[in-house]
């Protein structure tokens, strides 16, 4: 028995990444350690079962309020890491620039880098929802088409 062929699912094409205005641009298929270390943010299970106790609102000691405050800081300096780590040098030059800006319309701010990061980590592990459009197939294995199973006819 042999598997399928999974070759397609590593895209070519550099990601966009419309943002104030700015088109940033990210490596389509960064290592996979460097997605894998993003996505646990290099926790143990231990700091993981915090990370989520304090998420939930679960009653902490002490010790544990201080280590999920520290892994709060870690993470957040993971994401802006993990972002330098897969936009091209320069989509990462100028958006190192306007993370620093303050008061333009280039600016770029925490929240807007999260929700990037949430973005490149669902592309990356293919979990990242379809929108259909008119476009032909764009190289990560989405056509673009609608499907018809199911539908009826008029009449």
């Amino acid at each position: 028995m042999q598997l399928e062929d999974f070759s397609s699912l590593k895209p070519t094409e550099d990601i966009e990444i419309p943002l104030n205005g700015q088109t940033y641009y990210a490596d389509p298929a960064p290592a996979t350690e460097l997605v894998l270390d993003a996505i646990t943010g290099g926790m143990t299970d231990a700091d993981i079962d915090v990370a989520l106790r304090a998420e939930q609102g679960a009653p902490m000691d002490q010790a544990e309020m201080s280590k999920a405050a520290r892994l709060g800081m870690n993470s957040t300096r993971g994401v802006l890491t993990f972002l330098q780590d897969v936009l091209r040098p320069e989509s990462a030059e100028r958006w190192a620039a306007n993370m620093k800006a303050k008061g333009t319309p280039e600016a770029i701010s925490l929240a807007q880098c999260v929700a990037v990061y949430r973005a490149l980590i669902q592309e990356y592990s293919g979990s990242r929802p379809t929108t259909p459009s008119a476009s032909s197939q764009n190289g990560r294995g989405r056509t673009g088409g609608t499907s018809t199973a199911g539908a009826r006819g008029k009449g």
